[in-house]
């Protein structure tokens, strides 16, 4: 153990020399040493708002006599200071370290057999104390990891007896300061950065000096040169020195999706991204109307989105832009599509299992790209028809038609309307009722409706080749309207023009003619999660099949001609966490489109939520029962082949 020493000195920090960088090195001049009693290889102890400890090296001739310290920025962040700051220096007390616990900062394991010895190549004669982040290089890669515990305590030498200990769980702090670039990782623009920090640091830091001599400080600075030289990197270093918030804007970027795109929104479903700007456009504030076009939306639109940790949260739209930029198209393995700007981000997976970031022209074809396992749920709650959708009143009428008039803002009783007299077993004193809330039942008919149903001018007509579903269908039409159904071969019918009113105005059911060019309608995508299993019930027990894959799970399929329904299907099944890709389906008589279950785990789901009496949902319920009889734990994947597999395979996304 070296003495106590208590002469200590107060020095200004600068910007190191760059092959000091993750050293752990720091330079004194001749002067300063002599005073601290020092000599270069000496530790010394750095006091900011925290304390480390680094080793001494020889400073530059220029700098003797200045009363600087030049340190790298890990350091700098040990220490809790920035370039310009004071710092106390001293001549550390320390002990030779028996053993170092270290922690990743991030979720990443790079180190395998042999880590001890790499750790001591990486870290002898250093110093070290708890709290510390040191920086680890490992075949190339640097990672961040942070010094949890030493023994014994304090400030501790590494010497060939240290043991290391590598915990794989990383530690729970924000770390992303640790990330962000410094004036060290700019090579080539020294007199640039010192201008900008003239310019902008000192301002920011000091403004008592401006003050003092009474002058304005600069009130921003234009950076101009081609792309490449370093623009975006200078200012996100100085965002990062002065620890002030960064927000890089490139007009490729601020366009980031297609304007047909749909964004997911709260309450309803998906919304158009042009949609959003039309309606900016009447009633927002123009911020631009150049070229590059900005609106102020009134009221923020909130949306869902993925943040850097891959978890789905709520968001908010304040500003939208309109302009023309190159764009890509990205497909996906589960068949989702999106046009982007050249510089929109996504979320891959490495080599190594880590998350990293891409531009939409950096992906290239096999790329494992994050996208999200199941959507948020929104509000619970039971749909209200005179709440929730513009307001209608049903009036009793004598004619073959009904009328809907506008209600006036008070909530009124739902009344019984005539039906049609159309057939002669109809009596004429006969009524339908129309639900004023939603139900799990009556989901289940519009999903029905919406995959073998249609809009007749007289009524509702549904048609499938399976009784079981014919007798469903009727069933339902008798407990929830009141109305009897006729069930012809292949074919139900439900005689009602209020019904068919019913559905296309209030139910927002596309119109006669029009059914082959549609979306779901949104207040759908607002709906409890088992009315949304009920919907999606209806829609596979219409137009869904089933069948045995090659290894011994069923393939499930949801069909339609109309991507956009398929599309609308995704998403509420994703918010009950099902995982479903669209693909083309080739028949005999026209090109279809297809959604696929992907995943044991899907299928799983599917089981539970998705219990239909149709003959094809037997295969499921025999699938699942022979897993569950062999117990929980056969059920639960391990991470380890999955893993293996993504390594192995590129292109694999989700397993079978």
């Amino acid at each position: 153990m070296i003495g106590q020493h208590k002469k200590e000195m107060v020095l200004r920090v600068e910007d190191p020399d760059p092959s000091h960088v993750g050293r752990n090195i720091v330079t004194l001049d001749k002067r300063t040493k002599e005073a601290l009693e020092v000599t270069s290889g000496d530790i010394i102890e750095l006091e900011g708002t925290k304390k480390t400890a680094a080793v001494i090296w020889p400073a530059r001739a220029e700098d003797e006599g200045k009363g600087i310290i030049r340190m790298d920025n890990l350091i700098r962040s040990n220490s809790g200071v920035a370039l310009g700051d004071k710092i106390t220096v001293r001549k550390a007390i320390y002990v030779e370290a028996k053993r170092v616990v270290l922690a990743p900062t991030q979720e990443v394991r790079i180190i395998a057999s042999g880590y001890d010895r790499i750790l001591k190549k990486n870290f002898i004669g250093r110093p070290l104390n708890k709290g510390d982040n040191v920086w680890i290089s490992v075949f190339g890669s640097g990672f961040v990891y942070k010094v949890v515990d030493t023994l014994p305590r304090g400030i501790v030498k590494i010497s060939d007896f240290t043991q290391f200990i590598l915990k794989e769980e990383p530690v729970k702090e924000d770390t992303s300061s640790l990330q962000k670039i410094n004036y060290e990782d700019i090579g080539g623009l020294e007199e640039q950065v010192q201008k900008i920090r003239e310019m902008i640091e000192l301002p920011m830091r000091h403004p008592e000096i401006f003050r003092k001599l009474g002058i304005n400080p600069p009130k921003g600075v234009l950076l101009h040169g081609p792309p490449g030289t370093g623009k975006t990197l200078l200012a996100k270093a100085v965002a990062n020195e002065t620890q002030a918030h960064f927000i890089a804007i490139n007009s490729p970027s601020i366009m980031c999706v297609d304007g047909n795109t749909k964004i997911l929104t709260n309450p309803s479903g998906g919304k158009k991204i042009k949609e959003i700007f039309s309606e900016a456009e009447k009633k927002g504030k123009t911020i631009n109307g150049g070229k590059m076009k900005i609106i102020q939306l009134k009221k923020p639109q909130t949306v869902f989105c993925m943040d850097k940790n891959l978890k789905i949260k709520k968001g908010k739209i304040t500003h939208i832009t309109k302009l023309k930029a190159k764009t890509y198209r990205v497909q996906t393995g589960l068949g989702e599509e999106l046009i982007c700007s050249a510089n929109h981000p996504f979320a891959c997976m490495d080599s190594f299992g880590n998350i990293v970031w891409k531009t939409a022209k950096e992906l290239s074809k096999n790329d494992l790209v994050a996208v999200a396992k199941t959507l948020p749920q929104g509000k619970q709650k039971k749909f209200d028809y005179l709440n929730d959708l513009p307001l209608h009143t049903w009036v009793r009428t004598k004619k073959s038609t009904i009328k809907l008039e506008q209600f006036n803002g008070q909530k009124s009783e739902v009344l019984g309307v005539k039906i049609a007299a159309r057939r002669r077993n109809l009596k004429e004193n006969e009524f339908i009722k129309l639900p004023d809330k939603s139900s799990p039942e009556l989901l289940r008919f519009l999903g029905l409706m919406y995959s073998e149903g249609n809009l007749q001018a007289d009524g509702l007509q549904f048609a499938n080749n399976e009784e079981i579903l014919k007798r469903e269908f009727a069933a339902l039409a008798k407990k929830l309207f009141g109305l009897n159904a006729a069930i012809k071969k292949q074919r139900v019918l439900c005689y009602s023009v209020t019904l068919r009113d019913f559905f296309e105005k209030t139910l927002e059911f596309p119109k006669i003619g029009r059914k082959g060019n549609y979306s779901l309608p949104k207040w759908i995508f607002g709906l409890t999660k088992k009315e949304t299993a009920e919907f999606i019930r209806g829609f596979f027990e219409g137009d869904g099949t089933v069948s045995k894959g090659t290894g011994n799970y069923p393939t499930i399929r949801i069909y339609s001609i109309t991507r956009n329904v398929l599309e609308d299907l995704s998403v509420l099944c994703r918010k009950i966490g099902i995982i479903m890709k669209i693909e083309p389906w080739k028949t005999k008589w026209s090109n279809m489109l297809a959604l696929t279950i992907v995943g044991n785990k899907s299928r799983e789901i599917f089981a539970e939520q998705i219990k239909s009496n149709a003959k094809k949902y037997k295969i499921i319920a025999k699938w699942y029962l022979s897993r569950t009889k062999k117990g929980d734990d056969q059920r639960i994947p391990d991470i380890s082949p999955l893993l293996m597999k993504i390594k192995q395979k590129n292109n694999y996304i989700y397993g079978k």
